[in-house]
């Protein structure tokens, strides 16, 4: 599961150096719900589950990795898509990502809310694993979406750093995102309390992205 290729040896390397670690379910999790987090710095490194013989999605990950400024290990648990992992799958990579998480200078880990975002059973199933593994608890914290707290308008350049390694898992926009639509991306709702980032469900994403005509309520 673990699958050591050189490329991850090397990853594997700095991500024990990093102070601020994010484990996510696939590949572009990161970027959607946390590419922001990422893009401002503080050391990040970030643990990917699953795809790591997908060479199309290891290789956007390796690009939106550089773009973001930050380390990354691909594993290849199964993704099961509609399906939580299985317990062989879970040992495996509890023991895999225990040590990391648990490190002496790690000051902070971000992964998946309980709800899984939107309820996908992946994302449920390693932000349980994450929560469990976690010896620090203060530590831990949730991706986290409120549509009740006032949103704060991104740094241009965290924006368009996050907006490039989006591209590089969905592909370029199929027509220029209206200034409207820009404008509610640029400003996000957090919750204050363990959040890494703002959040945007993927299907909303994809749609802007596809040029789809978006009611935002």
């Amino acid at each position: 599961m673990t699958f050591m290729s050189f490329r991850n040896r090397r990853a594997l390397k700095a991500l024990r150096t990093c102070t601020h670690l994010m484990v996510v379910a696939h590949p572009d999790d990161e970027t959607l719900w946390g590419g922001v987090q990422l893009a401002e710095g503080n050391n990040w490194g970030v643990i990917c589950s699953t795809n790591g013989k997908n060479r199309a999605r290891a290789n956007a990950f390796v690009k939106a990795m550089k773009i973001l400024g930050c380390c990354g290990i691909m594993l290849d648990v199964a993704d099961r898509r509609e399906h939580p992992p299985t317990n062989d799958d879970l040992e495996e990579l509890a023991a895999f990502i225990g040590p990391l998480i648990n490190g002496p200078g790690v000051v902070q880990v971000v992964t998946h809310g309980p709800d899984g975002e939107y309820g996908h059973p992946m994302h449920i199933a390693i932000s349980e694993l994450v929560t469990r593994l976690m010896r620090n608890v203060d530590s831990l914290y949730y991706f986290n979406f409120s549509e009740t707290q006032d949103a704060r308008v991104l740094k241009p350049r965290a924006w368009n750093l996050k907006e490039s390694a989006i591209v590089r898992y969905l592909g370029q926009p199929s027509e220029m995102v209206d200034s409207d639509r820009r404008h509610y991306l640029l400003s996000m709702h957090e919750a204050p309390v363990q959040v890494a980032d703002y959040v945007r469900p993927k299907a909303l994403l994809r749609a802007i992205y596809a040029g789809s005509e978006v009611t935002i309520t």
